[in-house]
C-alpha cells in the first residue's frame, strides 16, 4: 500500500473515531476510500476554510450551488451522528463532550435533522 494513502486514510479514521466513537467509515481496514468519504471530506474542508478565512462570504456560499461531495459528507456525518446517538454504551469521545458540555444536543439535532 502507498504510505501516503495509508496515512491519509489512517488520519481520517482517527478523526471519525474521536468524533463519533468508532462509527466512521473504517477506511484503513478497506485499504482504500471505497465510499469516497476522504475526497468528500476534503471538499467539505475547502468550504469550511473559505468560510473561516472570509466569514462575510458565508451567506453568499450558502446561496451558491453546493458540491455534491460536500452534501454527501454532511449526510454521512448525520448518519454517524444518528448511529452514535443510538449507541447505548457511553464513550469518552468528542461527541460526548459536545452533547453534555457547552453545546446543547438540540443544536446538534437541528444541524443533522434529527
Amino acid at each position: 500500500m502507498d504510505m501516503r494513502l495509508f496515512f491519509q486514510l489512517f488520519t481520517a479514521d482517527i478523526m471519525f473515531d474521536l468524533t463519533f466513537g468508532g462509527h466512521g467509515p473504517q477506511l484503513v481496514k478497506a485499504g482504500k476510500d471505497v465510499i469516497g468519504m476522504y475526497e468528500a471530506m476534503l471538499s467539505y474542508l475547502k468550504v469550511v476554510m473559505t468560510m473561516g478565512n472570509v466569514p462575510y462570504l458565508t451567506p453568499l456560499l450558502k446561496s451558491l450551488p453546493s458540491d455534491p461531495k460536500v452534501k454527501r459528507f454532511i449526510d454521512f456525518c448525520g448518519e454517524c451522528y444518528s448511529a452514535r446517538v443510538q449507541d447505548a454504551m457511553p464513550s469518552n469521545d468528542i461527541f460526548q463532550h459536545l452533547v453534555s458540555g457547552s453545546c446543547s444536543g438540540s443544536a446538534l439535532d437541528s444541524q443533522f435533522g434529527n
